[in-house]
């Protein structure tokens, strides 16, 4: 908190209005489509070690774009997700889009393992 105290007032103001340039070039992008796109930067790290890498979710975060991820397989053992991401205010297309995935691969669907083993 102290940190945010020093941050001035006008750097704040540029960081917002580059996220919404972002968020802006991120809505033309998608359009009204959803991207499948990696969840994450590698296999799944086991149960105790977290969840992986973030990088890849940072971007949608910061545009505030709508985002999913779902299971979508196995490599190495390991389950295999990927993210569906749309545009600001179309979280209907990624949440049908994810229905469509899951009835049309019910297998797909898979518990999270403890061990590689």
């Amino acid at each position: 908190m102290r940190a945010a105290g020093r941050f001035p007032e006008s750097a704040y103001a540029a960081a917002l209005r580059d996220r919404e340039r972002i968020a802006d070039a991120l809505d033309a992008l998608l359009g009204d489509g959803v991207a499948l796109i990696p969840a994450t930067t590698g296999i799944a790290p086991l149960l105790h070690d977290g969840t992986g890498s973030r990088a890849p979710q940072r971007l949608w975060t910061l545009a505030g774009c709508p985002a999913i991820t779902v299971p979508f397989g196995r490599a190495a053992g390991m389950p295999l997700g990927v993210q569906l991401v749309a545009a600001r205010g179309h979280d209907h297309a990624v949440l049908a889009t994810a229905a469509q995935l899951e009835a049309g691969a019910p297998g797909l669907s898979t518990a999270t393992p403890h061990s590689r083993g």
